[in-house]
Parts: structure tokens; C-alpha cells; sequence
């Protein structure tokens, strides 16, 4: 599988996969988000590419930005029965970036009027808005509301990949807004949400899955 962040002509953040020999086949290859990160550490966009695509992976997993050797470990474990040998490994000694807030990231509920709360100051909420239905993103100090086609991936390929592209997208802004912990609302808690907290610890954070249905948290 090959894996890329880009970003389009549009500016927006794109995570990409074009599959190879043994690899599944996404029905939403491209994940995008009406924003763009300013600063990304090269390990965390390497993870960030790939992280959409894990359920679909079979053999070499070739991302354009490097991976901790902890990440390609685990990543590896993730992916058992099958495999997922990541092919950009940096072996010399790199900085793992560090934060001290928390960034909450969740889908737009269904007929929610979009703000950001302010409940939480010590947390920067990202509210994923389907795309169609808004356009661009609107920025306070407390959060922002951005147009994402993330919807699209549960609708196409289910729970699981849902939750692992707003890993994704998390782990893409975490820098942005000085970010140590990272909680992702989901519909339903991934089975292997433990490693995927492991994938995340190797690149300095922490991730909390929180499971919300349309009546509230559980």
C-alpha cells in the first residue's frame, strides 16, 4: 500500500492510498479535511498517511515520510493476521514532539448546530462537519468546525475505519494546537483500540477513545 499526506489545489489536507498486489481496496482512497496543518513532524505525517488505510494493508507499507521503528513495530502488530511492513524506517536517533493540552475530534452529530464548546478551556475541540453540507472552517480559541468527507468512511467501510481516520486527522493537528492527549468520539470503540494507543504513544501521545451514540456519551 502506498500512502501520502498532501494537500490539493484546494489547500486541503488529503490522506491518500493507492493499493498494490495483495492490498484491499479503500472505498474512500482519499480522506480530506478543508484545513491544513502548519506544523507537522515528519514521523507523525508518515503515521497520519497510513493510519486510514491499516484495515486495508497486505504487504510492504510505503509511506512518503519516515516512521519511528516502535511505529513500524506496532504497526506491524496491528495488522496480524496479515502484514504491514512499513518500508521508510529511520533508524538514527530523533526527537518524539511533546504537548500539554488535549484535542478532542469528533463528526458533527446529526442536526447539531456546529460551535465549539467552551465547557473545557484546556481542551481545542475539531468538529469534523460533513462536506456536504459545509464548506471550509471557521477557527475560535477554543475550536474550530471544519468540512471533512470523514462521514463518508463509515457510510463506505464501517465503524472501524471511521475511528481510525479521525486517529488520522488528530494526529495530523496535534502540533497545531500543542496537543499531549488525543480524544476521538466514536460511535463504537475499535477491538484493537489498545495497540492503537501503543501506535500513538510511540509518536508522544496519548489517545482516549470515547464512545458516543446520538443520545450522549456512554
Amino acid at each position: 500500500m502506498k500512502t501520502a499526506y498532501t494537500m490539493d489545489r484546494f489547500r486541503r489536507a488529503c490522506l491518500q492510498a493507492e493499493p498494490e498486489e495483495y492490498d484491499g481496496r479503500a472505498q474512500l482512497p482519499t480522506r480530506t479535511l478543508e484545513l491544513a496543518p502548519q506544523r507537522l513532524n515528519r514521523f507523525r505525517e508518515g503515521l497520519a498517511s497510513a493510519l486510514p488505510f491499516l484495515d486495508r494493508v497486505n504487504g510492504p507499507l510505503r509511506t512518503e515520510r519516515p516512521m519511528y521503528p516502535l511505529t513500524a513495530s506496532l504497526l506491524r502488530e496491528y495488522a496480524e493476521p496479515f502484514e504491514a511492513l512499513a518500508t521508510e524506517v529511520e533508524w538514527k536517533p530523533a526527537d518524539i514532539p511533546s504537548g500539554a493540552g488535549r484535542l478532542l475530534i469528533r463528526l458533527a452529530k446529526d442536526g447539531e448546530r456546529v460551535s465549539p464548546s467552551r465547557d473545557h478551556p484546556d481542551t481545542f475541540e475539531m468538529i469534523l462537519a460533513r462536506s456536504d453540507e459545509y464548506r471550509g472552517y471557521l477557527s475560535t480559541t477554543t475550536g474550530c468546525v471544519v468540512s471533512s468527507n470523514a462521514w463518508l468512511s463509515r457510510i463506505l467501510e464501517g465503524d472501524n475505519a471511521l475511528a481510525l481516520t479521525l486517529v488520522a486527522f488528530g494526529v495530523l493537528f496535534a502540533e497545531d494546537y500543542d496537543a499531549k492527549v488525543l480524544e476521538v468520539e466514536v460511535p463504537v470503540i475499535p477491538v484493537k483500540h489498545e495497540l492503537l494507543s501503543q501506535i500513538l504513544e510511540s509518536t508522544g501521545l496519548q489517545l482516549v477513545f470515547k464512545e458516543v451514540t446520538h443520545d450522549g456519551p456512554q
